[in-house]
């Protein structure tokens, strides 16, 4: 897809739900620079986005629901779970960590300079299920806003809307929280059965001027390859793109707007999956 592609104007709503492949996002990213229009589109989606997680008419499925009212910001994360007899996994991307500390980010960190070590931390889906549960919601509801001007747009969105959920309510599914070195915290929340994963976000600052956080498939020997993005957002769920396949680690690293072929600097996050 061009920049000059006439069907390229239908993919705001996607855009700003983060639907869109690596390549559509970089194509759609070029496109808006020279169209208002859109610009403007995607603007008002996110504002509406926005408007109904505050105040959602129309109710998510019952047991989406369910957890979100069983208190989303009242649950403290608990501590990780360590098999009886097992070795704890202290495998990090760079530098020597003492064994049981946690791996919080330096005072002065920025994009690149604190690296978080890959490491089998809280598995049961708990509060990070409930973060993606309202989100959900949001977008249950999102994709029938504006349903006579964006119609083009729903069917992608409501696709990975469905997708998101199949993750998180398989029944193998299983979650890996870490803190992101920017602040914040992550999730990756994986299942084997359905062959995917999502990354669920809560309290990550904004990526610098012209900067994005970009999300990788990290295997055992350490090749990378791109999974998607990290939409703009306090509290996100982005479905990555790809099967998990050997996938031995779930990272994320701050890259140009548009994003990068490999990655150019140190992980802010990166979990073991």
């Amino acid at each position: 897809m061009t920049g000059d592609s006439p069907d390229i104007h239908a993919l705001s709503g996607a855009y700003a739900l983060d639907a869109l492949d690596p390549d559509e996002r970089a194509a759609f990213e070029d496109h808006l620079r020279s169209c208002a229009s859109c610009r403007d589109e995607v603007s008002s989606f996110r504002a509406a986005t926005a408007a109904l997680a505050q105040d959602a008419a129309t109710a998510p499925p019952d047991s989406l629901r369910a957890a979100v009212l069983s208190g989303i910001r009242d649950v403290r994360p608990l501590p990780p779970v360590v098999e009886a007899g097992a070795p704890e996994d202290t495998t990090a991307v760079e530098g020597p960590r003492e064994a049981g500390s946690p791996a919080e980010p330096a005072d002065d960190a920025g994009p690149g300079d604190a690296p978080v070590p890959l490491r089998r931390a809280q598995r049961r889906p708990g509060r990070w299920l409930q973060v993606a549960a309202a989100l959900l919601a949001v977008l249950s509801v999102g994709a029938t806003w504006r349903a006579v001007s964006l119609d083009r747009q729903l069917g992608s969105v409501t696709a990975a809307a469905a997708d998101v959920t199949a993750v998180l309510t398989a029944p193998d599914a299983t979650t890996v929280s870490a803190p992101v070195a920017t602040g914040g915290r992550a999730a990756v929340v994986s299942s084997a059965s359905q062959g995917r994963a999502v990354l669920v976000t809560d309290g990550l600052p904004p990526a610098p001027a012209g900067r994005t956080y970009q999300i990788w498939f990290i295997t055992d020997s350490g090749a990378a390859s791109p999974a998607g993005f990290v939409p703009a957002g306090e509290h996100t769920a982005t479905l990555l793109a790809g099967d998990l396949g050997s996938a031995g680690a779930v990272g994320v690293t701050v890259e140009p707007d548009g994003g990068s072929p490999q990655p150019t600097t140190q992980p802010v996050y990166s979990v073991s999956v």
